[in-house]
């Protein structure tokens, strides 16, 4: 589920940097268009086990803590808890305060009334990953380590129903906003588990509402989070509208020179931006890649089965050295042609790309990850700043980036 973290993080920040031309809300004209390459299982943080119905759930949903992206390196920070957690020194006890004043998006489950987020939600929702009925697919995160908790499971197992109000020594609300955990062995990697999905806190009275045989409700997600889910047409099509209650929530703060130019466009802005996103699930590498070239998609990762590694024939095994070529050709301001393997086939599709261009293109060749860093130059490169660099090898492209 970590792995959630990185693409679901440079959506967010897609959403954010796409931008908008005031302090206000979310901006409802705007659409954000993405695609899956592998169709969603369904929207329950807990039982959840895919990365592409968790890259949902982290803006549906929210964990106490968060990651930094604009910190050098990432770091940890609190997100719906007020600071970072208190842990004894014998790592075995540790203390959380849920920040007051943060609501769940609206929903029948609670009768007309705004619903405060609490420290139960989050205890009742790690019971959850827990619970033998649930099969969830993130019990590792509490799974023998939390006082008390094994004598609850062995419970469950034997008479097939969870006791959700039984007293975990491991695992308490002890007041509104406070949450305490007890160890039975100290686990730091808890920290980096409690910015995932699978731990942000979800509402009893909709799992209870909207629950399936095993206690999920994939359907019927309702968060804190800065979306919620508008349309759901399996296996489809996901649409995301921004959730009208969030609270106030403005852009990371950054002083790095490296930020300059986006803390230039987005210091001070609210978030989300973007008003609507929509997902629209694409198994097939050649239709994706159109979309994308038609401009109905606003980013995509670069299909691997579509790509051929440059200087090498990977039909017959040969390698060419090309070197000399690409470097002559970036010279002269030009790229050489992308090949592009058509299904598995020999045959490949030539494209030339960017006659005469500035220096500017030179950098959103490097971006596309047609031209490599060595051929670029340091300097060009550092250009782009560090996040682009780091997305540019992770094979993302932007329209906004690149259609210039």
């Amino acid at each position: 589920m970590r792995a959630t973290r990185s693409i679901i993080a440079v959506v967010v920040a897609f959403i954010a940097a796409l931008g908008v031309t005031s302090v206000g809300a979310a901006d409802l004209t705007k659409t954000l268009h993405v695609s899956f390459p592998i169709a969603e299982t369904g929207f329950d943080p807990q039982p959840v086990g895919d990365v592409y119905s968790a890259y949902v759930n982290r803006v549906i949903f929210d964990p106490l803590y968060r990651y930094d992206y604009l910190a050098r390196p990432y770091k940890i920070v609190p997100n719906t808890a007020t600071a970072m957690p208190e842990i004894s020194p014998d790592g075995k006890t540790w203390i959380m305060h849920v920040r007051p004043g943060i609501f769940f998006s609206e929903d029948p489950a609670f009768n007309g009334k705004k619903r405060e987020l609490v420290a139960a939600d989050y205890v009742y929702a790690w019971k959850r990953i827990i619970d033998p009925r649930a099969r969830s697919n993130n019990v590792s995160v509490f799974d023998g380590k939390l006082v008390g908790a094994d004598k609850v499971v062995a419970g469950a197992k034997a008479s097939g129903k969870f006791d959700y109000d039984a007293p975990i020594e491991g695992l308490q609300a002890i007041d509104r906003y406070t949450i305490q955990v007890k160890l039975n062995f100290p686990t730091y990697e808890l920290q980096s588990d409690l910015t995932t999905s699978p731990t942000a806190a979800v509402a009893r009275e909709v799992i209870e509402k909207y629950g399936d045989d095993s206690g999920w409700a994939m359907a019927n997600p309702v968060g804190t989070g800065p979306y919620r889910l508008k349309e759901w047409r399996r296996t489809q099509k996901i649409v995301l509208e921004a959730n009208s209650g969030y609270r106030d929530e403005t852009f990371p703060e950054s002083s790095k020179p490296e930020d300059r130019a986006i803390m230039k466009e987005m210091r001070g802005k609210k978030i989300p931006a973007i008003g609507r996103i929509e997902i629209n699930i694409i198994e097939e590498s050649n239709p994706r890649l159109l979309a994308f070239e038609n401009r109905e998609l606003d980013f995509m990762a670069v299909p691997v089965d579509l790509v051929r590694p440059s200087g090498q024939d990977e039909q017959h095994g040969r390698r060419s050295n090309r070197a000399d070529e690409e470097k002559q050709q970036i010279a002269g301001r030009g790229v050489r042609p992308v090949k592009v393997l058509d299904d598995g086939d020999e045959r490949a599709l030539e494209r030339e790309r960017l006659e005469e261009s500035d220096e500017g293109d030179v950098d959103r060749l490097a971006l596309r990850g047609l031209v490599r860093e060595a051929d670029c130059g340091g300097d060009r490169i550092g250009d782009l700043g560090r996040d682009e660099l780091l997305q540019a090898r992770a094979g993302l492209l932007h329209r906004e980036l690149i259609r210039m």
